[in-house]
């Protein structure tokens, strides 16, 4: 089954968990690709601050693994304090999106 969201089709994925640091706030997902910017019209978690891009990354599962990939952001994507453009994800990894940071639960 597929589900139209922000003009684009997603499909259901594997439910996965962010939490943001700062506030200790649990995000649930479960679409695939997940998309993390400024954007109203476009992005999942919309993260409203000028040091993130309009779409910034996404978010998807590939196989059994969750992955993170830069969309081209003016201030790039940070895991585990390292800038990267793909990122399979670990339990437990740091994510840095601009001002935002966030823990990847599983």
């Amino acid at each position: 089954m597929y589900q139209q969201t922000h003009n684009q089709i997603t499909r259901p994925a594997e439910q996965f968990v962010f939490r943001q640091t700062s506030t200790d706030t649990l995000f649930f997902f479960e679409y695939s690709p997940t998309l993390f910017g400024r954007s109203k019209n476009k992005c999942h978690l919309i993260l409203s601050h000028g040091s993130v891009s309009k779409i910034h990354c996404a978010v998807f599962f590939s196989r059994d693994a969750l992955c993170l990939c830069d969309l081209g952001s003016r201030n790039g994507v940070y895991v585990n304090q390292r800038k990267v453009r793909f990122k399979k994800l670990a339990a437990g990894d740091m994510v840095r999106i601009g001002i935002y940071r966030f823990q990847y639960m599983g």
